[in-house]
């Protein structure tokens, strides 16, 4: 029990010194939340994955309310989060030993492996700018590795129920932001149409002249 709370001891006085030098320095405050998020994934797998899904399914609405003063450190929150996953997930493999079947030839691989391939041909055939090219790698590689981090660690540590409740949780999720599109897109809507209308008027408007004697 005290091995556990001195672990989440550490991680929250890491976050803390993060947020104190986010404005003071930039750098220092990323490295700071990256080892914060290697511990946490490390000794505490479920909770980690739990956080960091719950993070990825609301980055951008995170970022949109961020405080000006965090918007440096949060604008690479993501790939600060999937650097820790994917060396947490190596350091996992190489100290703690696992046998895991995930890591042998399965079928589950081949169309990660193709939609990889994909996206680098369409990047190459379309004749991408490097910036724009990474970027859309990044997004992609987010997914790759935090999926290959869950499967690893749930073989290696997570229980069924485990993984029931992080089915659930996505599932949730998905809801979620259906709802959040639905009425995102009918407010679109109803402000174009407002929009729409008040262009009408005006130019009904600067007609009228014209129609006098």
């Amino acid at each position: 029990m005290f091995e556990n709370i001195n672990k989440h001891l550490v991680v929250v006085l890491l976050l803390l010194a993060a947020f104190l030098a986010v404005n003071i320095l930039p750098a220092v405050a990323w490295i700071l939340v990256g080892v914060a998020a290697f511990i946490l994934f490390f000794f505490k797998s479920r909770e980690a994955i739990f956080i960091y899904t719950l993070y990825f399914s609301f980055e951008e609405t995170f970022l949109l309310h961020c405080p000006t003063q965090f918007l440096v450190l949060m604008k690479y929150l993501g790939d600060i989060l999937i650097l820790a996953l994917f060396f947490g997930t190596f350091a996992k493999l190489a100290i703690r030993k696992y046998n895991l079947s995930s890591l042998e030839y399965n079928k589950i691989h081949i169309p990660i492996f193709l939609f990889l391939v994909s996206a680098i041909i369409s990047i190459l055939l379309n004749q991408t700018p490097a910036i724009i090219a990474f970027v859309s790698l990044r997004q992609v590689l987010r997914y790759v590795v935090l999926f290959y981090a869950i499967i690893l660690t749930a073989e290696a540590e997570w229980t069924r129920d485990d993984l029931k409740n992080l089915a659930r949780m996505v599932i949730l999720l998905i809801l979620i932001q259906a709802g959040i599109g639905y009425f995102s897109r009918r407010e679109i809507r109803s402000c174009w149409k407002a929009c729409r209308l008040q262009a009408r008027d005006k130019n009904m408007h600067l007609e009228l002249p014209s129609l006098a004697p």
